[in-house]
């Protein structure tokens, strides 16, 4: 049988193909021989062969080596994109935290959570030139730890609602999601705009609250504007269409250590604990949990787990089956076809508890656009009043019982949902009213709403004022409904209609209420 070749000395294209062209002359050889001691040398020198085509830079030429797959990093500098992302750091986003240093408190620690972010998807962006687009298993991994700091930036603002500088934490919350331009296959330069325009309501907030009491706060949120204004020039100028990966081929071993250098272990100096949602000052940049390496250790564990669990007494739970119940050795059974149960317990008719889950009632104004009324009982006698409202608000009324939600001012408009037996009191809508999956409510105007809509709902008691008797009433699967209108003695009842006769005239469908309703 011929021997094996000896191991390739380099791993350039040429030798590779020699080695391959060799490994395969030995296969043949070694099955006219049937030889297994052959077979075996020739396995072997297959997987050297494997070991060469794995680290083999294809785009480098013949004279390519291993060596080019050591430092991902050094060439990725080089890059005019990745040099430019890191200019765009040290400037825009350096000036905007020193500006929140001044400010200081919540506002220094969640600009520096979004440094964190920025810093991350610049180590990389800095692979990114360097190699090939790698398979979505591998691309996410190379994401995460952008994705994990977005998530740390947004969760730092949830936290932190009734902060005396919330519109501060939302400029740059809603801002922050912009960094997700790299997951956009193409034109991603909209989608950062998106972003940019979702927290320019905040930020125009903060430049009014503070222009006349501290320039400083004027300044950051200008800032922050310019940060996805840049952000938005980058991308346009050098990924237009998605991320520009480059044409090197990269193995395993390449990719770990891109991934790691990604990850940003090294330049931590500002650490985030998402388990208490304080941030611990521990250096000058930001580092976020590195919750990533984990996953793969759990999954396998989870995968071992199983693999043992299969390979173990998998019948231990099964029934034996007493000789009397085998068909083939009870021809009685055969012409039957039915076995008779006789040890089967009966199964429990006792109907499962269903015991609804009581949860906190809720009265807030969110975001400075909409009121939430969700979980409240029992407030009928001391009613639930919504004062400095203003057109822009909108107002969601969820899950109340036995209450009464009386709106002050004019709201753009509001919408009850799965509440029983409540009552609202409303001076002036903009847009509409709406009863969605409620019972037996009661609703009275004080000025005007321009429609009112009820869908789903059994019992409606509507009251109008003069100013709204142009209200427009729409319905859908709701019954029992009544409007009440201003009459000499107080108030006129009037159903709603909610039967109808349909016929077809002339082509055309044609409906008119049945006599019952007339």
């Amino acid at each position: 049988a011929p021997a094996a070749a000896p191991a390739p000395s380099s791993a350039s294209a040429a030798s590779v193909s020699q080695d391959v062209k060799t490994a395969m002359a030995a296969v043949s050889a070694a099955s006219q021989q049937q030889d297994n001691a052959a077979f075996a040398a020739v396995i072997a020198r297959l997987e050297k062969v494997m070991d060469a085509i794995c680290t083999l830079d294809l785009s480098a030429g013949d004279g390519a080596t291993a060596a080019a797959d050591s430092a991902p990093a050094a060439a990725a500098d080089q890059s005019a994109s990745a040099a430019a992302y890191q200019e765009f750091v040290e400037g825009c986003v350096a000036s905007m935290v020193g500006l929140a240093a001044q400010i200081g408190g919540e506002v220094q620690e969640i600009s520096q959570l979004a440094q964190a972010a920025f810093v991350l998807q610049q180590k990389m962006l800095a692979v990114v030139p360097d190699t090939q687009k790698p398979g979505d298993k591998v691309l996410k991994e190379l994401l995460a730890p952008t994705v994990e700091a977005i998530s740390a930036v947004q969760m730092y603002r949830e936290q932190r609602r009734s902060s005396a500088v919330f519109n501060h934490l939302s400029v740059v919350s809603e801002a922050i999601c912009a960094l997700g331009w790299v997951q956009l296959a193409e034109k991603p330069c909209p989608f950062i705009k998106e972003m940019s325009d979702a927290a320019q309501f905040y930020s125009n907030r903060v430049i009014k609250d503070h222009k006349d009491k501290d320039p400083t706060h004027v300044e950051w949120a200008r800032a922050c504007s310019n940060i996805y204004t840049e952000l938005h020039a980058y991308v346009k100028q050098y990924h237009t269409t998605g991320l520009q990966w480059g044409n090197k081929i990269r193995g395993q071993t390449w990719w770990v250590t891109a991934i790691s250098s990604a990850s940003g272990d090294s330049t931590t100096t500002f650490q985030y604990s998402t388990q208490h949602g304080t941030p611990v000052a521990s250096g000058t940049a930001v580092d976020l949990p590195q919750t990533t390496a984990a996953a793969p250790t759990v999954a396998a564990a989870a995968k071992s787990n199983l693999f043992a669990e299969l390979s173990g007494n998998v019948t231990a739970g099964l029934k034996k089956v007493d000789k009397t119940q085998m068909t083939h050795k009870n021809p009685e059974l055969r012409a039957s076809s039915v076995v008779p149960a006789t040890d089967s317990k009966p199964k429990s008719t006792t109907p499962k508890s269903t015991a609804a889950v009581s949860r906190p009632p809720v009265l807030e104004l969110q975001g400075d656009k909409k009121w939430v009324v969700e979980y409240q009982k029992n407030q009928q006698d001391t009613p639930i009043i919504l004062e400095n409202t203003k057109p822009t608000h909108s107002v969601y009324i969820y899950k109340c019982e036995h209450t009464t939600v009386q709106i002050k001012g004019k709201v753009n408009s509001v919408v009850v949902d799965g509440c029983k037996k409540t009552a609202v009191v409303v001076d002036d809508i903009i847009s509409s009213f709406e009863f969605i999956n409620c019972q037996s409510m009661q609703m009275q105007v004080l000025g005007k709403v321009p429609t009112v809509s009820i869908d789903t709902t059994d019992g409606v008691q509507l009251y109008l004022c003069e100013a709204s008797l142009d209200t427009h009433i729409i319905t859908a699967k709701s019954s029992e409904m009544n409007v009440c209108v201003p009459s000499e003695d107080g108030f006129t009842e009037m159903a709603i209609p909610e039967q109808f006769k349909s016929r077809v005239l002339d082509g055309k469908l044609d409906t008119t209420m049945t006599d019952i309703n007339a």
